[in-house]
């Protein structure tokens, strides 16, 4: 029940914030149009109407992915062979990891092969190597290390960086996983990749936690049932 409740206020900040922003945008610029404008004055309120549009677009496509991982049951499941799996996702961000002159080690025991979700177990550790990527330290090279081993039933993998860190001081622990919380504000982002992390991860029957601090580096453990 309480997981549930969490959820409840998770969609009512959306409501509440995030969707009531945009629309009260959109109504005030449309009150503007009946009056009698310069075509710049109109340019510019198109313009507005446009950025506001898009705002609401992302924020209910944001819903929907949450909404479709919460209530789509556990299928498709197969087994995975983890160390291809995130070989093919370093691949893909071969161009980056070159650029930053950045290193991967992957270290892998008992856990390379689990029985899982592809797409979600794909979508994890994603997210999860994108952020060490773009929350690197600028005063050393990025250096990602990815650790997978079996225990009292459990795939636990972790995913370890030396990059910014955060600081999970006065609460920060409990919101770094919740919808649009972001640590780092100077660095684009939505705040919504962590959030669909930990969604994935419980729709599997998993879970996921953290340790860091600033300048020194972040630690997730992600824990998935064996069977």
């Amino acid at each position: 029940m309480t997981l549930q409740n969490q959820n409840l206020e998770q969609f009512s900040f959306i409501v509440s914030h995030n969707l009531r922003a945009p629309v009260a945008r959109l109504k005030g610029l449309a009150s503007l149009i009946p009056y009698d404008l310069d075509k710049e004055e109109l340019k510019k309120i198109t313009q507005m109407i446009k950025s506001a549009s898009l705002d609401l677009d992302v924020v209910l496509s944001d819903l929907t992915h949450i909404i479709d991982i919460k209530s789509r049951p556990i299928e498709n499941r197969e087994y995975i062979d983890m160390t291809d799996l995130f070989n093919s996702i370093i691949d893909l961000m071969r161009e980056d990891i070159e650029t930053i002159n950045a290193k991967v080690e992957i270290e892998i025991q008992d856990a390379n092969q689990i029985l899982s979700i592809k797409p979600y177990i794909r979508s994890v550790f994603t997210n999860l190597l994108s952020n060490a990527i773009k929350y690197r330290s600028h005063n050393r090279a990025l250096v990602i290390q990815i650790q997978g081993h079996a225990v009292d039933g459990f795939h636990v993998f972790k995913v370890i960086d030396n990059g910014l860190g955060i600081d999970l001081h006065d609460g920060n622990k409990s919101k770094i996983f919740g919808l649009y919380q972001r640590f780092h504000n100077d660095i684009e982002g939505r705040g919504l990749g962590l959030y669909l992390v930990k969604t994935q991860l419980e729709s599997l029957g998993g879970d996921i936690s953290v340790e860091s601090n600033p300048q020194g580096g972040t630690s997730f453990t992600i824990c998935l049932p064996i069977n």
